[in-house]
């Protein structure tokens, strides 16, 4: 967490990972411009989106940031990009099985290292509206957040499904925890 200073701006950092495609940039843009559909090209190649919100009476400047697996390979990721972190979100597709299983490998070496005890941490499910095709089943990737003790939704950015309520638990959470580091 960093403050500003001048503005007495609170900065919390959200990073998104997971396979490319399952909708990591879908769920930045509705929890953003509470959007769906096609995305630009300036959607798709962002490495980062700043959100500015004043919430639980604190200003937040909110950077989230979704992790582009073909150019950033989990095992390059290192402390330096988790310094002053918040929150991470590990997400996949419920209709992809390949990017469930991809998950739990990163997900264990990710709770192994040290930095990941002062973070919350999220898994997600994404589309859930495309249930009837599902591959992924709730109470497996429930079981697996459950054993380290991680948030778990799934959302359906396209039908505006538990984005908001996901993104205000990360926060509200974050500002907890925030809070007691502090005293």
């Amino acid at each position: 967490m960093k403050q500003n200073l001048q503005t007495k701006e609170l900065m919390l950092k959200i990073f998104i990972d997971g396979m490319p495609q399952i909708g990591k940039s879908s769920l930045i843009k509705r929890f953003i411009d509470d959007e769906f559909g096609q995305l630009s090209s300036i959607d798709k190649f962002k490495d980062f989106d700043i959100y500015r919100v004043e919430y639980y009476n604190e200003k937040l400047k909110i950077m989230i940031i979704p992790f582009k697996q073909l150019i950033c390979r989990f095992r390059v990721v290192t402390k330096k990009y988790h310094q002053d972190s918040t929150t991470h979100i590990f997400a996949y597709d419920i209709t992809d099985r390949e990017t469930f299983d991809a998950l739990q490998e990163r997900i264990e070496q990710f709770m192994q290292q040290s930095f990941s005890r002062n973070m919350i941490v999220f898994l997600i499910g994404l589309k859930k509206d495309l249930s009837d095709q599902r591959q992924v089943q709730k109470s497996e990737a429930k079981q697996i957040a459950d054993s380290y003790g991680m948030n778990f939704f799934e959302i359906s950015s396209k039908q505006r499904i538990n984005v908001f309520e996901m993104f205000d638990l990360a926060i509200k959470q974050s500002l907890e925890r925030l809070s007691k580091l502090d005293n």
